[in-house]
């Protein structure tokens, strides 16, 4: 063990004498994580991912390989990572950036090596092909809108998706999809990494949820001159309540409604449509989220939005059934976005009603 550290002394000595080299001291960094005092032993090592995040190995079975931000944020712990790292480096393949790390024998003091580990990092999971490849509901606002002009998509799920990215090191693809169904099948088909959906038990079945990043209000459009004044005046006999078939107020209104009878239509009508449905009586009531009601209710002094919600709905993030490594890491970005202000922001600049942070997830 001597030996070892009087040559390693050695080999900076010489670097230190083959070239000029500058040592800069951050204050404060890093910011460690809750309810850990200090940063632990860090016997282990120090490396850069392409996207800047810093890992750190400290021999703690408790902390392990932790990761930072480039301002010294703590970021997350690198799931099943051994605490006995003695050191590792990262290195890009084609299939992705990997952590080569060697690790130390029981007992931890004896410096005995193992084999070489090779541990994915997030980017391999989520974008294995180099770009983070998204799916979303292009004619749902409250995800996002496409320029019919440029065709860029703005809103909630572009900054998302462009923040994931940019943590990821990795470029991005935004996926216009017409309805639920395509965009889950776009995740199953491997043709997306991820997918912007609201929480359903039936879609659950099929791609992994992730927890909410924001909430939703469901509320629904009327004649101006309807008696229906509140949702307790729609479920009555002899009202039709209109419904998109697989959104998720049809889903709700075709469960939950006993009395009224529910029209499902193949899609959500365009506003003159819809206004045109309801003055002519077609049907009484339309159920979508509030934010498609309140712009249809701009284009027409004969339709109304009720002022109370019948639901809220959780928007949430999917990727493919069984990938338990990457449905972890889109939780940890949730959970870091949600709690930044990055989500609030991202709202408040689309401008969208009945739309809020969702709170944090409990486990």
């Amino acid at each position: 063990m001597k030996q070892t550290i009087l040559a390693l002394m050695a080999c900076m000595t010489l670097v230190a004498n083959a070239a000029s080299v500058d040592f800069k001291t951050v204050p404060e960094w890093p910011k460690l994580p809750e309810g850990r005092p200090a940063l632990g032993n860090q016997h282990g090592d120090v490396a850069v991912s392409a996207s800047g995040e810093v890992y750190v190995s400290v021999q703690d079975p408790q902390a392990g390989l932790q990761v930072y931000a480039p301002d010294g944020k703590f970021l997350r712990n690198v799931p099943d990572a051994p605490g006995d790292f003695h050191g590792f480096v990262i290195r890009k393949q084609p299939d992705g950036e990997f952590i080569f790390g060697s690790r130390l024998r029981e007992p931890l003091h004896s410096l005995q090596l193992t084999l070489t580990l090779a541990t994915p990092l997030p980017a391999a999971n989520l974008a294995p092909t180099g770009t983070l490849r998204a799916a979303f509901l292009a004619t749902n606002p409250v995800q996002g809108r496409i320029d019919p002009r440029t065709g860029e998509v703005t809103g909630p799920i572009a900054d998302l998706v462009h923040e994931l990215a940019r943590r990821l090191g990795v470029p991005a693809v935004i996926l216009p999809e017409p309805n639920p169904a395509a965009v889950i099948e776009r995740v199953k088909s491997h043709q997306a990494d991820i997918g912007f959906l609201a929480y359903e038990a039936a879609r659950a079945a099929q791609v992994e949820f992730s927890d909410p990043y924001a909430l939703v209000a469901s509320a629904y459009l009327v004649r101006s001159d309807s008696p229906i004044r509140a949702t307790a005046d729609i479920d009555r006999a002899g009202v039709t309540i209109g419904a998109a078939k697989a959104q998720s107020q049809e889903i709700y209104v075709s469960e939950h409604i006993k009395l009224a009878h529910v029209a499902i239509l193949a899609e959500t009508p365009g506003h003159d449509a819809l206004v045109a449905m309801l003055t002519s009586g077609k049907i009484d009531a339309f159920a979508a989220n509030r934010q498609r009601m309140e712009e249809a209710a701009k284009t027409s002094a004969a339709v109304r939005v009720l002022p109370d919600n019948f639901l809220m709905i959780g928007q949430a993030i999917v990727v493919e059934k069984g990938q338990a490594s990457s449905l972890d890491e889109i939780n940890r970005f949730v959970a870091d976005v949600r709690a930044s202000g990055f989500v609030k922001s991202s709202l408040d600049r689309a401008r969208l009603a009945g739309v809020e942070v969702a709170p944090a997830a409990k486990r």
